[in-house]
């Protein structure tokens, strides 16, 4: 009798097991350059051109998604053995704001066109991922490139 409660143990830790596989997926996007093309602005991912070039300035930009920051200063509060002790910290809204490659290729071109080039060569939009103490991850886009003049 012992056995059959073993088994049926048994088979149902396996059965569970199955529903803990993930599902395969398929995501694709796109980033349009042609809104910075239509401004005579040049952009490629590649790293050589066929054209003469001066190089003028590294550019790069990081995005990390978080709730946007208040104009109110905000308090935290931190226990320790002598009870709680407050500090103050940039206060949060309620807003939370995805982080986007739109947004950093955006500040991209304008830190280019500040440094008065009309191009970025070698373009880099990466996703980025960091964990921090107690688990928690932050996530967003980092892109870099070089600002020339064509």
């Amino acid at each position: 009798m012992k056995n059959i409660y073993y088994a049926i143990a048994f088979t149902m830790c396996l059965s569970s097991c199955s529903l803990l596989r993930r599902p395969a997926t398929l995501t694709s996007n796109t980033l349009d350059y042609s809104i910075y093309h239509n401004k005579g602005f040049f952009l490629t991912e590649s790293n050589s051109v066929s054209f003469a070039y001066d190089p003028i300035a590294s550019v790069s930009a990081v995005n990390m998604a978080g709730y946007k920051v208040s104009d109110k200063p905000g308090k935290s509060f931190t226990d320790d053995i002598y009870g709680t002790s407050v500090q103050q910290s940039p206060g949060t809204t309620n807003e939370y704001i995805q982080a986007k490659r739109e947004i950093v290729l955006e500040e991209l071109y304008k830190k280019a066109i500040a440094s008065g080039a009309n191009g970025i060569i070698n373009l880099q939009i990466k996703f980025i991922s960091i964990t921090r103490d107690k688990g928690v991850t932050d996530w967003g886009y980092e892109a870099t490139g070089m600002a020339i003049k064509k």
